[in-house]
């Protein structure tokens, strides 16, 4: 950014005022494109609700274009580019009229970026001839100059959702008459160019993380629209043994991929439980299937035979990508099936990296998703592990 150098004793001029300001400005506004770019940035603005009166508050709205259209004061005109800011610190409200009952009314609350020279001052003016009487305006003409370049915000609302030229639309506001009560719903226009988030709401790609155990909904933080998730399905329980040796349970599918998500999105997510062991001589229960909102489901595993009716090792589960599901390339693995009864019980199935115990005594599935063992003996199956999602952004 230029500075202007002055020195003791020279004679002042108005251009060591204006060439600050300008280059101030010029600064900010290189500033503000490498950040935004040169689309339009609303900031603030909020819209509340009382009654038929939409309020909005103070906010900021950028421009690019010319530095200076016009000459400014003593300097000429600059025809540089750049992101202005224009502040509207009071904001404004709008009283809305009902429609006829049972009637919708739509109307669109718009921003329009504004600069002006105001403020005519009559300034005083040195007078050679008598220098403790200035003169009244230039050559003591008594005409008033402006004084104040003003950048700043309009706000209007307009009937319909239509933007009007050279405005950016903020909020669409909808009123409708139902039996002769007048509601008002307000939006964010799909166009509108505020900001999704703020500098303050960023972190580092894939700086935290969140897992859960059990179902729940998450919201998308502000500044969010990445993540990578982990998550496993349930496992199926393992058969109870008699006669001879039950099959062991299947694991649940694994899935690792990166999300793109929406900032303040509520998501869904269910964890998917583990299968139970059967009773000797029963066999076991299916694992749950987890579920990351419509992103992806990893099916449960099947459950483990009784050695009653052979003994057959449950089938694991398998990855499906839902409608939400709009990412780059991801891991996706079918739940190793378990295996049919031997000599001691069979090893429930194990997902990526997983796996799981069959011994009498230690039927219980020690991983994520892991599929329980097959008994022995008269005894019951192992219980599956459960489902887990783990996500980091």
């Amino acid at each position: 950014m230029d500075r202007r150098i002055v020195y003791p004793l020279s004679v002042p001029q108005d251009v060591d005022v204006l060439w600050p300001q300008r280059h101030a400005m010029t600064a900010l506004g290189f500033f503000m494109a490498t950040l935004f770019g040169t689309a339009p940035v609303a900031t603030g603005f909020t819209a509340t609700v009382s009654g038929l009166t939409v309020t909005v508050g103070a906010g900021s709205l950028t421009s690019y274009g010319a530095v200076d259209a016009t000459a400014f004061g003593s300097l000429p005109a600059s025809s540089t580019n750049i992101q202005k800011i224009g502040i509207n610190s009071s904001g404004a409200s709008f009283t809305i009229t009902a429609p006829a009952v049972n009637v919708t009314q739509q109307y669109l609350i718009e921003a329009q970026y504004y600069e002006s020279d105001g403020t005519p001052i009559v300034l005083p003016y040195y007078n050679a001839s008598n220098p403790s009487t200035p003169f009244s305006g230039p050559s003591n003409s008594g005409n008033a100059l402006n004084t104040v370049r003003s950048q700043g915000v309009n706000l209007q609302i307009i009937a319909g959702s239509s933007t009007t030229s050279g405005w950016q639309p903020l909020y669409i506001v909808t009123a409708t008459n139902t039996a002769g009560t007048t509601t008002i719903g307000i939006t964010q226009a799909p166009s509108s160019p505020f900001l999704p988030f703020t500098q303050p709401s960023l972190t580092p790609g894939f700086s935290r993380y969140q897992t859960w155990g059990a179902s729940a909904t998450w919201t998308v933080p502000t500044g969010v629209q990445l993540g990578k998730l982990r998550m496993w399905g349930g496992g199926g329980g393992g058969g109870g043994g008699s006669s001879s040796n039950a099959g062991g349970g299947g694991a649940g599918a694994y899935f690792e991929g990166i999300l793109s998500f929406t900032p303040q999105q509520v998501i869904a997510i269910t964890i998917g439980g583990p299968g139970t062991g059967g009773n000797a001589g029963a066999s076991g229960s299916s694992g749950v299937a987890s579920s990351f909102g419509s992103f992806v489901t990893c099916g449960g595993g099947g459950p483990g035979l009784a050695s009653s009716v052979g003994g057959t090792g449950g089938a694991g589960g398998v990855v499906t990508l839902g409608s939400g599901y709009v990412g780059p390339s991801y891991l996706a693995i079918t739940g190793t099936a378990g295996q049919a009864g031997t000599n001691y019980g069979a090893c429930g199935g194990a997902p990526y990296g997983g796996s799981s115990s069959y011994a009498v005594g230690l039927l219980f599935a020690n991983s994520f998703g892991g599929g329980g063992g097959g008994s022995s003996g008269t005894f019951p199956g192992g219980t599956g592990g459960g489902g887990f999602a783990i996500l980091e952004y």
